[in-house]
């Protein structure tokens, strides 16, 4: 940026200057290298969720979630995870487990809550009944402090100080704002919480979405509550204290994030719980009411969830706030939400489409909906017809391509059919400029899809705040090539 400002680069070629990885280490905190160098890990294992955590390690999952209601920073520690674990993953800064691949429990959970976690460590023997584990010759007690790599896989004995992210703030965000300039593109931030609203909002100023109520439950550490009530409504749907409920965990859970962002839009994702996430993390999952997995499930869900985010925007003054309904594939399904939101004083209504059936209605949806997002990871799963797009590690599908089965990684390549698919939805956003319609692409999102969208049209994006930078370098520079 100093270049620029001295005249000896334009934007373009500044642009070109700073590779994306470049980007990511200024970005990301680290443990602090020097200290890295002169420590030897405890333990090595799988890296699989990425990110950097310290805490004290405990053993058992429900403990872990009262320590980390103290305000102790946790490492859950076990021989392997299960369903019946969540509780205490959700409340923990990583995991580590003695068991499991990148398909395991532990793995694809933690990949979802964006939680660093290391598994298959081999070397570990977790002794649950006398709250210690070993490793080699050292014994380790419950509340030793630790220190996880989940990139790495590494483990490490005490707590490692973390560097901050970079201070180059206004420079970055200069360089970002010139890649928006060449792209025309818009960026909102999803999975955002109260805590992080203020750094999203520097990040993408134009608004929140698309935000899942779930990811809202886990920050308020009240998704567990949620589980119980839902196996309550399952079996008493029409029980008023059990909706109740429902309406008070949605207040709870929505409240903080509208004080913390009035004037900014926020387009808020209801469950969906004949998801595959919803089937990992929630272990009463096969025994709930089948009802319950279709897209608006039971009403009394759905209309209990949108009264408690009507009356937390109706108490914050936040009026813009858009409800959105997940998996629908017909205009009737979306009619039917608008007038249940309508008759909470809920004007603005929009949908997630997650399968090429809801893609082929878009058109029709659009009409009536304030906000179309098109969830890519989970079009991708249904369109290949996978059990879920991010249980496969991506040396999965890489071995998988070069055996001559695929020619192309879905995981980081549309290819030419989706392509087509999301080049009809871009059509759809330009024929109706009045609706904001664009991709969801999740945490798991390479940079190759998000620009395959671009080259198909697609001009509005919803990422993870972490990810925003990266996507916005990535396509001001495809800009500046194709340009």
């Amino acid at each position: 940026t100093e270049l620029v400002d001295e005249g000896m680069l334009g934007r373009a070629a500044a642009l070109k200057r700073v590779s994306v990885e470049q980007l990511k280490k200024l970005l990301r905190p680290a443990f602090e290298p020097d200290v890295l160098v002169r420590t030897r890990p405890l333990l090595e294992g799988i890296g699989a969720s990425p990110g950097h955590a310290y805490g004290i390690a405990v053993l058992d999952a429900d403990r872990a979630a009262t320590v980390a209601a103290s305000g102790e920073r946790v490492i859950l520690v076990r021989p392997t995870t299960s369903p019946q674990d969540i509780r205490g993953m959700l409340a923990s800064r990583a995991i580590v487990t003695a068991k499991g691949g990148a398909l395991s429990h532990a793995a694809v959970v933690s990949r979802a809550l964006d939680v660093p976690c290391v598994v298959g460590c081999d070397a570990m023997e977790v002794d649950l009944a006398a709250r210690s584990f070993t490793v080699g010759d050292e014994r380790l007690e419950e509340g030793a402090p630790l220190s996880v790599d989940g990139a790495t896989g590494k483990v490490y004995s005490g707590l490692l100080p973390l560097e901050p992210a970079s201070q180059a703030a206004e420079q970055i965000d200069r360089l970002l704002v010139w890649a928006d300039d060449r792209t025309q593109a818009s960026f909102w931030a999803g999975s955002v919480g109260a805590a992080d609203a203020q750094t999203a909002l520097r990040q993408s100023p134009r608004g929140f979405g698309v935000v899942a109520l779930t990811e809202l439950m886990i920050s308020d550490e009240t998704l567990g509550d949620f589980i119980d009530a839902i196996n309550d409504l399952g079996q008493q749907p029409d029980r008023k204290s059990t909706q109740d409920r429902l309406a008070c965990l949605a207040y709870q859970a929505c409240q903080r994030l509208m004080l913390e962002s009035a004037g900014t839009p926020i387009d808020l994702r209801l469950p969906n719980l004949g998801s595959p996430r919803a089937q990992r993390m929630i272990g009463s999952w096969a025994s709930l009411a089948p009802r319950l997995f279709l897209p608006l499930g039971l009403k009394g869900l759905y209309v209990a969830l949108l009264r408690g985010i009507a009356d937390a925007a109706r108490e914050t003054g936040h009026a813009q706030t858009t409800p959105l309904v997940p998996g629908i594939t017909a205009t009737s399904e979306l009619q039917a939400f608008r007038r249940a939101a309508a008759g909470l004083g809920l004007n603005q209504v929009g949908v997630v489409l997650q399968s090429p059936a809801g893609i082929a209605e878009a058109g029709g949806i659009a009409e009536g909906a304030s906000a179309v997002w098109v969830d890519l990871r989970e079009i991708i799963r249904t369109y290949y017809g996978y059990p879920s797009a991010l249980s496969f590690a991506d040396d999965v599908f890489e071995t998988y391509v070069a055996d001559g089965y695929l020619t192309h990684n879905p995981r980081t390549t549309l290819g030419s059919k989706l392509a087509e698919l999301f080049a009809g939805v871009a059509a759809a956003a330009a024929r109706r400029p009045e609706v904001r319609i664009g991709v969801e692409c999740g945490d798991g999102a390479a940079l190759g899809l998000i620009e395959d969208l671009y080259r198909s049209g697609i001009r509005l994006f919803s990422l993870p705040t972490a990810a925003l930078p990266s996507a916005r370098l990535a396509l001001g520079q495809l800009a500046v090539e194709e340009s």
